[in-house]
C-alpha cells in the first residue's frame, strides 16, 4: 500500500508539471514532491509542536514525561503518540483536542526515557571506538545502538546475537537492537565537501515519510 501511494503521489506531481507545460528536472520534481509531503503532514507537524511545547524544559533540553514513548508520522500523515499507560491518552488528547482527527495513540511497553537510558547503558559497556550512536527507534519502541560493521563478529560473540531478517538488525532483547550497518569509510567520507548534511534534534519527532 505504501509503495502504491508513493507511486501515485509521484505521478500526480509529474502530471502537474505536464499540465503547466514545464519540463521537469530531477531537482524540480524533488522540490515539488517535498512541498506536497510537507503540505499533507502539516497538521501532524503542528500537533507535534504543540505536544512538545507542553513538556517541561531544562534550559534547551526537553524533559519527556515518564508515560511518553515518542511520536512519529505514519504513511497516512497521522501523528502517532506512544504512551505507556492507557490513562495518558486522555491527558494528551486534551492538549491536542484541536487535532483529534490527526492523532493516533499506541500503548507500548517502554517510555522514551527508559529506552534511551538503556541504550546508553549498553553502549557504555562497549569500546568507545565501536559505537556510532545511541538512540530510540520510536516506531518500533526499541532502543538502538549503532555499531561499526568491523565490530560485528565481536558483538555477535559477546552477546550471542541473532539477526532479524525483517530489519537486518541484531536483537539484544525486546528492548534493544544493534544496527551494525555503519562503515568506517562511509562515516569518514561524510565530512567531504558536497556531502549531505544531517540534522538531529532534541525531540523524537521525524518529519518524514514512513
Amino acid at each position: 500500500m505504501k509503495k502504491k501511494l508513493l507511486v501515485f503521489v509521484s505521478f500526480i506531481v509529474f502530471l502537474s508539471f505536464l499540465k503547466n507545460g514545464i519540463t521537469a528536472t530531477a531537482a524540480q520534481f524533488d522540490e515539488e514532491y517535498f512541498k506536497f509531503i510537507m503540505e499533507m503532514q502539516k497538521d501532524a507537524v503542528y500537533a507535534n509542536d504543540i505536544l512538545m511545547s507542553s513538556f517541561d524544559r531544562n534550559e534547551e533540553t526537553l524533559i519527556y514525561p515518564g508515560d511518553f514513548g515518542g511520536d512519529y508520522i505514519d504513511e497516512d500523515f497521522k501523528l502517532h503518540i506512544l504512551v505507556t499507560e492507557a490513562e495518558a491518552v486522555k491527558k494528551y488528547s486534551d492538549i491536542l483536542e484541536k487535532y483529534s482527527d490527526t492523532i493516533r495513540f499506541d500503548v507500548v511497553d517502554y517510555s522514551f526515557n527508559e529506552l534511551m537510558l538503556f541504550a546508553e547503558e549498553i553502549a557504555s559497556e562497549l569500546p568507545n571506538e565501536a559505537c556510532v550512536k545511541c538512540g530510540v527507534d520510536v516506531k518500533h519502541n526499541v532502543a538502538e545502538v549503532g555499531i561499526y560493521d568491523i565490530y560485528k563478529n565481536y558483538m555477535i560473540e559477546k552477546y550471542s546475537l541473532e539477526i532479524c531478517d525483517k530489519t537486518g538488525k541484531y536483537v539484544y532483547d525486546d528492548r534493544l537492537v544493534f544496527n551494525m550497518n555503519y562503515s568506517v569509510a562511509a562515516e569518514e567520507s561524510s565530512y567531504l565537501a558536497g556531502s549531505p548534511i544531517t540534522i538531529t534534534t532534541d525531540g523524537t519527532f521525524v518529519v518524514s515519510y514512513y
